[in-house]
């Protein structure tokens, strides 16, 4: 399995040089995984497309204290958070990352999408969080371009 993930992040570092700059500038946006999630090949290739759609992104990767995500959120003053969670046990660290950000950045929340595999299996989730929800890569191009 770590051969087939090694070669899929080398066939997506080779597309991503032949994007197409994009022609209009949508915003700022930071795409993450949270503390405990350690898959981002998903949370990568929304980053690269929302790039070449003409967003400004902050591709964090993933596994990192909240504390840095909100950081980086209120640095770049994002207009979108997207978070992308691929394993279900990763939805209270998910929970708790929105009530940070909602709480820390009152006066400028930023849109907050969610992704992944862990929202097809719990599709209740993102609702009550309050938080839209993407169900692929097409989609999440679609909701935010």
């Amino acid at each position: 399995m770590r051969t087939f993930s090694r070669w899929l992040c080398i066939a997506i570092a080779s597309i991503y040089p032949r994007l197409a700059p994009a022609a209009v500038h949508r915003g700022h946006m930071v795409v993450t995984g949270v503390a405990g999630e350690l898959h981002q090949i998903g949370g990568n290739l929304v980053a690269d497309a929302m790039e070449a759609s003409g967003w400004t992104v902050g591709f964090l990767g993933t596994n990192l204290p909240h504390s840095s995500i909100l950081a980086t959120v209120e640095e770049v003053s994002a207009d979108v958070l997207c978070v992308s969670t691929t394993l279900v046990a990763n939805l209270p660290a998910v929970a708790e990352l929105v009530r940070m950000v909602r709480d820390k950045l009152s006066g400028r929340v930023p849109r907050i999408v969610l992704g992944g595999a862990a929202y097809r299996i719990a599709a209740g989730f993102a609702g009550e969080m309050g938080a839209d929800v993407v169900r692929d890569l097409r989609g999440g191009i679609a909701m935010l371009c």
